[in-house]
């Protein structure tokens, strides 16, 4: 009588989905835009990307004897540099682009013992400026945020200096001229202002732990701190959500002890997330940027006090962090963060070096490549599987950065278009560029052959951070399912037997040969010389016979390695050389 068995024929034995070239991809991608010269005139910058992800950046810079305000943008494959006021100084100017993609800025310029806060945009090659209010002494314009509303006129908050009469002034332009008023709020408590514009273009406005608002009965303000005596939250970063509550980033210090948190306010009230630690490392008069793309995820940008210039991003309790760059003296102390129509971050930032005293404005774009959640590999069965055994898929699902991990990873067997088989594993909160391995439920082969070819698909399922992408990566494998030949015609093994694996040293694929003379459950592993796991080959029951199992290593490097067979009565180790 002729014993019945399944054979699987993978059409890939280890598939390995890098996207975009992941393994050779870096996380950023940073250019230096200017060179700035000595000091610190050209830390503050403001980016913004036009309708095409094409950067823009107003900056400080210095060239002697005045310093300068400069603005830049990226077009034809190069910078293109204008100088827009000389003899300016910071704070940060804020930059926006009108919908004819012209730029517009609000600043700070002193003249003897005033400061005025300019207003100006650049039409037919020029720029239009015009002062929109007058301050007596040094630094008496501070923490400049500009928006342009639904129809183009500007809208702008600031800071006057401590002990101005007005300190928390509001200025807006409308088709009868310019305005001017104060908001009633408690003295400011932050090193900054953040403006953001509702649906119907009503000012919203963020400084330290004061969130004052406008509408048609006038301003409100609130103090939405619940952190008690001595706590302070200084620089912070706002931006209203799609429903019009309000999402704030910003640093808090504590005695010694700074953080980087998170509040944010919705029908429930405030809510106070903490995104970063900084410990006792100083973060005094860091710039802070919050961004929110079309999804919902917030993106932040932010200095943490020891020369590392951070970026996070995330979505209720998720949060995650990257170094953006480690480059000598307070890289990224003063920074501006803009996301692309993608939901790719960009960055500008400013770069001290610890040898020359010099400064750089460089860029920090998302690379592409590096931006997906997707299935690193999966990994192959032995190629034989008899009737009524067992065998459990598995996949490595990695985070490539930028996006929250996929909530879950599925495999799926169908046969004619119908699924027998189907397992989902929880992979939520995957830290970004770490290889998880997901294990799934024992599937049972059929007892008998038929005609029907076999598919299985290992896909990631995407939360609802990124919607419309699921299944968007995935691996799909085709079985083809015979009759075996006579069982007379295979005699079976008499004894437990594991072979040199073949060829020996290989590159990148080689097959490893055991005999069972019993039906055992077996597992075929493979580590390397540390000791350490780096696949499973056969995890499963298995009728007696003699069994093929391959390993596709192009994600390992080159060295010694070592495979066991282990079954409950039998354990074997040898040896192979992988040789790229």
């Amino acid at each position: 009588m002729k014993a019945r068995m399944i054979g699987l024929l993978w059409c890939a034995v280890l598939v390995l989905l890098f996207l975009f070239s992941f393994s050779h991809a870096q996380q950023w991608i940073i250019e230096t835009v200017d060179s700035l010269d000595w000091g610190d005139v050209g830390a503050y910058n403001s980016l913004e990307l036009d309708d095409d992800d094409n950067p823009h950046i107003a900056y400080y810079s210095r060239s002697d004897p005045s310093n300068e305000l400069m603005y830049t943008y990226w077009s034809s494959g190069i910078w293109n540099m204008d100088t827009v006021q000389a003899w300016a100084t910071g704070p940060r100017p804020s930059l926006e682009l009108d919908s004819g993609g012209n730029p517009c800025i609000a600043y700070r310029y002193p003249e003897g013992n005033y400061e005025y806060l300019i207003y100006t945009q650049k039409e037919s090659g020029e720029w239009n400026s015009v002062s929109v209010d007058t301050q007596t002494g040094s630094y008496g314009i501070e923490g400049i945020s500009l928006k342009l509303d639904g129809t183009g006129y500007p809208q702008i908050s600031y800071l006057r200096a401590a002990g101005s009469i007005y300190p928390f002034p509001y200025v807006w332009k409308d088709g009868s001229g310019w305005h001017r008023e104060y908001i009633a709020s408690p003295s400011p408590s932050g090193w900054n202002t953040s403006l953001d514009l509702d649906a119907a273009d009503y000012p919203h406005i963020a400084n330290g732990d004061n969130y004052c608002y406008k509408d048609l009965s006038g301003w409100h303000c609130e103090d939405w701190s619940p952190f008690p005596f001595g706590h302070e939250v200084k620089t912070c970063s706002m931006v209203l959500d799609s429903a019009g509550f309000p999402h704030i980033a910003f640093y808090k210090r504590f005695g010694p002890s700074w953080t980087v948190e998170y509040a944010f306010k919705d029908n429930g009230g405030w809510h106070i997330e903490n995104i970063d630690s900084l410990g006792d490392y100083d973060a005094s008069g860091a710039d802070i940027s919050l961004k929110m793309d079309a999804n919902g995820i917030s993106h932040v940008s932010y200095f943490n006090g020891r020369d590392d210039f951070m970026y996070a991003y995330g979505k209720e309790s998720r949060w995650h962090r990257s170094s953006v760059q480690y480059a000598g003296h307070n890289p990224g102390l003063y920074n501006s963060l803009y996301v692309s129509t993608l939901g790719y971050p960009y960055i500008s930032y400013t770069c001290w070096s610890w040898n020359v005293e010099n400064v750089t404005l460089r860029l920090a774009k998302a690379n592409p490549s590096y931006c997906d959640v997707g299935v690193a590999s999966v990994e192959s069965p032995p190629d034989t599987v008899w009737a009524d055994s067992t065998y459990r898929p598995r996949a490595t699902v990695e985070n490539y950065a930028f996006f929250l991990a996929s909530s879950s990873v599925s495999c799926e067997i169908d046969s004619a278009g119908t699924i027998i088989y189907s397992d989902t594993q929880d992979v939520s909160n995957l830290e970004p560029n770490i290889p998880s391995q997901v294990q799934f439920d024992s599937w049972t082969v059929p007892p008998t052959p038929d005609a029907a070819t076999y598919t299985v698909t290992i896909k990631t399922l995407l939360d609802d951070m990124v919607p419309g992408n699921n299944s968007a990566y995935k691996v799909i494998i085709p079985i083809r399912v015979f009759a075996p030949p006579d069982a007379n015609e295979v005699p079976l093994p008499t004894e437990f037997s594991l072979s040199q694996n073949h060829p020996n040293p290989f590159n990148p694929i080689t097959e490893i040969k055991y005999a069972l003379p019993k039906d055992h459950h077996v597992r075929l592993d493979v580590y390397n010389i540390s000791g350490q796991k780096v696949a499973t080959l056969v995890d499963g029951h298995q009728k007696a016979g003699c069994r093929i199992a391959r390993w596709e290593a192009r994600s390992s490097s080159s060295g010694i390695y070592f495979y066991r067979l282990q079954t409950a009565n039998f354990v074997q180790t040898r040896k192979m050389i992988l040789l790229k």
